[in-house]
């Protein structure tokens, strides 16, 4: 792992107390099974987008649409959920990638502690064609008996067998050979190289591991029940049921506990890297995998995947401000390079929309429609403007933002969102050769360049022509109502839903007291605009894009976005 990747994370120095706060997994809470837990201030940079993507792609690829209202949808089975972690996991890093290739950031559980970080020295593995790893650590592979029931965990085989040999085609080699016994009076091979006695004792070793797994899974059942049973009574939220929780869930808890301070040098020492060459490889490894992403270093882990896929030369290029870690190295919070990078793939600082030139200074924008997209309460406060691309995403699923924290809000209505008109795109595009401070002023000489970008027409006379109309004064100055006036004086009205159910997830637990739960409102554009206040609020929050916008919430009670 090239050297880097630690500094672009933390900056200069890792405060031990903001690294412990980061110290977390891919948890699903006991009553939402969609629902990722957050324990801490801080990993709400990486848990919401995750989550944003998870509750996109179950609502939006996974399900019939036109069954969505009686609420199935919330009820999944863990394998379910976990399914969908990998699917997202795999294709943010896919999305991060210049070339399609991933580098994933696993733990070497019998790496030696060290004291020091070699990080360009970390074991660089690749995943074989049979799912193992080679290089480095020689990792258990899954036994073609049990991979489908172990989630992706490896474990090693307690039989050799020859390749698609399995329980079931043991008892026909069985079968047949018993046979040709019978009429030969001797003993016969089986046609594999395996005789009568040798598939007589697999069947049985088969057997005898199928019932070790299914007595080992019903155990782990227990135990994980028993961990839920604990994190649900009073002091669910105490140090000691945290650390059970994580460890049990996680089954490494002889690499760390919630409860133990851990020394981000021990934690760099066990790092390995995986190179992935495609999609499939991506979501392969993680599946095998999958126990270090639950382990209490899962966030930090793909973060340091995300980081590693990407690069740091790219990184280094997108982010303006290239001293700037990815976490905020006093209070731990994510950057929005970071946001940006795992809802874009681009490591850029704003949310408008594109690139702009300013004064000869290129600020790198968000590239394109986003899959979910993102408001956040500093649009309200007029500290920035969130761009189109952001705004309005693909799928109704929205990071919300507030100064400190991260929370997800989304609907079943997918006519919230919609392609951008001709109008909003003019607006974009006037505003990428507008004046320096203000995206309604465009020098005159700029028209051409924005015409030919609009595909309008650009011959020098007409183009002559409509500068004398657009400024009139002979000021230099073209504005941005006028142009609209006269290319696009009618635009294209969009029928939006005037009421529709909304849902919002706030992932930290100490905010939804003993568990995690999705709260419901019924909203209501009102079709004049409500106003807002300097409230840090949601509501705030989600006017800066329907400004009309009221919200009755299930309960009376508004979620928080703190």
């Amino acid at each position: 792992m090239e050297a880097g990747v630690v500094s672009a994370v933390w900056g200069k120095d890792i405060a031990q107390d903001v690294f412990q706060r980061w110290n977390q997994g891919f948890i699903f809470s006991s009553k939402e099974p969609l629902a990722l837990v957050q324990y801490s201030g801080g990993p709400c940079a990486v848990l919401a987008p995750v989550q944003a993507f998870i509750f996109q792609k179950h609502l939006y690829e996974d399900r019939d649409n036109d069954n969505l209202d009686n609420e199935d949808w919330r009820k999944c089975e863990s394998s379910v959920a976990q399914g969908l972690l990998i699917s997202v996991l795999s294709h943010i890093l896919i999305n991060a990638s210049s070339d399609g290739t991933c580098r994933l950031a696993l733990l070497d559980s019998k790496a030696p502690p060290t004291s020091t970080v070699a990080m360009d020295t970390i074991a660089q593995v690749t995943p074989t064609q049979t799912g193992g790893v080679s290089g480095g650590l020689k990792r258990k592979h899954p036994s073609p008996l049990s991979e489908e029931k172990t989630s992706g965990i490896k474990r090693e085989p307690s039989l050799s067998l020859p390749p698609l040999i399995t329980g079931s085609s043991i008892e026909k080699l069985l079968e047949k050979v018993k046979r040709k016994e019978e009429g030969s009076g001797h003993g016969q091979e089986s046609g594999c190289g395996l005789t009568l006695e040798a598939l007589s004792s697999a069947l049985r070793s088969v057997r005898e591991r199928q019932q070790e797994e299914e007595e080992e899974e019903e155990g782990e059942d227990q135990e994980l029940r028993a961990i839920d049973n604990k994190m649900m009574s009073s002091d669910a939220l105490g140090q000691t049921g945290l650390a059970s929780r994580q460890t049990g869930l996680t089954g490494s808890g002889d690499i760390s506990s919630a409860t133990t301070k851990t020394r981000a040098e021990d934690f760099h020492s066990k790092i390995r890297v995986c190179h992935c060459t495609d999609l499939g490889s991506t979501v392969r490894c993680i599946r095998e995998n999958l126990s270090d992403f639950f382990s209490s270093y899962g966030v930090l882990l793909f973060l340091y995947s995300v980081v590693l896929t990407k690069g740091i030369d790219r990184i280094s290029e997108e982010r303006e401000e290239t001293e700037q870690p990815l976490i905020d190295p006093l209070h731990g919070h994510g950057s929005q390079n970071l946001i940006n990078l795992l809802l874009t793939g681009r490591c850029v600082t704003n949310v408008f929309d594109l690139d702009k030139d300013l004064g000869g200074m290129k600020l790198l924008g968000i590239p394109r429609q986003s899959t979910v997209g993102f408001l956040t309460i500093l649009e309200s406060l007029h500290y920035c403007e969130v761009g189109s691309f952001l705004k309005n995403p693909i799928y109704p699923v929205w990071l919300i933002a507030s100064e400190t924290h991260l929370t997800v809000l989304f609907s079943l209505e997918i006519g919230l969102t919609s392609e951008e008109d001709a109008q909003s795109v003019a607006k974009r595009e006037f505003s990428r050769f507008s004046i320096e401070g203000d995206s309604c002023l465009m020098a005159t000489d700029k028209l051409t360049d924005l015409l030919q970008k609009l595909n309008l027409e650009t011959d020098s006379g007409y183009v002559e022509y409509m500068k004398k109309k657009l400024d009139k004064e002979s000021a230099g100055i073209i504005l941005l109502s006028d142009f609209l006036n006269e290319f696009y004086p009618f635009p294209m009205e969009c029928e939006r839903p005037k009421a529709f159910t909304v849902y919002h997830y706030n992932g930290l637990i100490h905010n939804n007291e003993d568990e995690i739960q999705l709260a419901r409102g019924q909203a209501v554009a009102l079709g004049e605009a409500g106003g807002t206040s300097s409230d840090i609020s949601l509501i705030n929050c989600l006017q800066t894009k329907w400004p009309d916008l009221i919200i009755h919430w299930d309960g009376g009670t508004d979620p928080k976005i703190i």
